[in-house]
């Protein structure tokens, strides 16, 4: 009788052990899967940004709708959508945000607009730097003839494990060849 009670004890521990392995590789696969989503659409938004015409991107990818390149309202924008990840509460349901090295300025006839300046201290896209090319660093706008651009790229979504970021930097180069 006291084998069968060891025996029963020593099963009901396996099987204890095995279904807390099994619920828990699970759930890691949920997060690895919303991991490679994550990564993947990153990564393909930086292959897109890529294919862009380097000195359009600030204008495509800006927040500001005055200055897209085919008129107002037609660039992608700052923000975007993913598919297979949960926006949650996002007001507009797009995760993905773009955001570049920008200053907000007052200027006539808008009364807040944004230009790209070497001089803008923000440490996490390493400015100040010189973005146009001519070993300066100075206050100008630098919209339009920019030949580095430092990007961040965040995802933030609703996953199996509460809310998730993915924050992914980069540097876009146009060389310039003499």
């Amino acid at each position: 009788m006291i084998e069968v009670i060891v025996v029963m004890t020593i099963l009901m521990v396996a099987t204890l052990l095995f279904s807390t392995t099994v619920a828990s590789v699970s759930g890691q696969q949920a997060l690895d899967r919303e991991n490679i989503i994550a990564v993947e659409a990153t990564r393909t938004f930086i292959e897109r940004l890529r294919d862009e015409n380097f000195g359009q991107i600030v204008a495509l990818y800006n927040a500001d709708d005055s200055d897209d390149p085919d008129g107002p309202g037609t660039a992608p924008g700052a923000r975007f959508a993913v598919d297979g990840l949960d926006p949650g509460d996002a007001p507009d349901g797009l995760i993905g945000e773009v955001r570049l090295p920008l200053v907000e300025v007052s200027s006539a006839p808008n009364p807040v607009r944004q230009e790209l300046r070497e001089n803008a201290v923000d440490p996490t896209l390493g400015t100040p730097r010189d973005l146009s090319g001519d070993s300066i660093i100075d206050g100008a706008d630098h919209t339009d003839d920019y030949t580095l651009l430092p990007i961040e790229i965040t995802l933030r979504w609703s996953g199996k494990a509460g809310v998730r970021e993915l924050r992914t930097f980069t540097t876009l180069c146009e060389f310039q060849w003499n």
